[in-house]
């Protein structure tokens, strides 16, 4: 009795509305790298999805690959992409929160790994723009994902590793 388009007698015209395809799957981990009460984070290059936006050190796991980020496997690879993201060693622990979010037709699992920063001096690789360590009070002044926001407010309350 509603509907619009029966009162007019144009129900039988009107194409129906194709089901959306479900999301694609992906699975990234970053790096919650501490050292001296601070944590590192990389602002990406120009170019891509999150062009400009600062995270914490992000690799690739499995699946569709939104952002075209390098793929890393385990606590290892992900070190590996730490120090070639920002030049900077660290030793990474195990995961410590897992989040889901949902960006263009993507749903999104990332897993972010407590991280100790062995070195201090950065040098952005390639992709990255600019590479900072930051106080956890401080986090909020940078331009941040809604995702990454949510792992920030995790931290809260929670000092740096080392």
């Amino acid at each position: 009795s509603e509907c619009r388009a029966r009162a007019l007698g144009l129900q039988d015209l009107l194409p129906e509305t194709a089901p959306k395809p479900p999301p694609l799957a992906s699975t990234e981990m970053c790096a919650l790298v501490a050292r001296t009460g601070r944590f590192l984070i990389v602002r990406r290059g120009e170019g891509g999805l999150w062009a400009g936006f600062w995270e914490f050190p992000t690799a690739h796991v499995s699946g569709a690959n939104p952002a075209g980020r390098s793929t890393a496997a385990g606590p290892e690879g992900l070190a590996d992409e730490v120090l070639r993201q920002t030049g900077v060693r660290a030793k990474v622990g195990p995961v410590v929160r897992s989040i889901t979010y949902g960006v263009t037709k993507h749903r999104v699992r990332l897993d972010a790994h407590e991280a100790q920063g062995l070195t201090d001096e950065v040098a952005p690789g390639a992709g990255v723009r600019e590479v900072a360590w930051a106080r956890p009070e401080d986090l909020i002044q940078y331009t941040f994902s809604a995702a990454s926001r949510r792992l920030i407010a995790g931290l809260a309350g929670r000092p740096p590793v080392a």
